[in-house]
């Protein structure tokens, strides 16, 4: 990670999930105008996200919607009805353990989604690298 130029400080609560991706073998990337998002990455494919608002919320990270088919930090409109349950049955997790939120500003009506614990953020990950292989 190159938190020298990142411009957000991350809690240490996040630690413990930091240093799982680091033995996925997953890389965290500074992205953003003012250097405040932190990107998972698997060379170029985005998995998710650290920023102010999931640091915020009390989250973990933000989910990237690739494994969806939308390369994007929001759910698709496709999903926005049945994100909870869908997202719970692809995870084994409970919904308690996600946070849907939405935004205002440039991305305002946009379902976001934030996972509020570490082993559910790691599952998610490792679920997510699998099914890329397998594509």
């Amino acid at each position: 990670m190159n938190d020298l130029s990142l411009e957000l400080e991350i809690p240490s609560r996040l630690n413990i999930f930091l240093d799982g991706i680091a033995n996925m073998g997953l890389e965290t990337v500074v992205t953003g105008k003012s250097r405040k998002t932190l990107r998972i990455k698997n060379g170029s494919t985005n998995f998710g996200y650290i920023n102010s608002t999931i640091i915020q919320r009390e989250g973990i990270m933000g989910y990237n919607f690739f494994g969806v088919g939308q390369d994007a930090d929001h759910c698709p409109e496709s999903l926005v009805e049945v994100a909870i349950p869908y997202f719970c049955g692809r995870f084994n997790c409970e919904s308690s353990d996600l946070d849907f939120h939405e935004t205002t500003g440039s991305n305002a009506g946009r379902l976001f989604l934030s996972i509020r614990r570490t082993e559910v953020a790691l599952r998610v990950l490792a679920i997510e690298v699998f099914q890329m292989t397998l594509r």
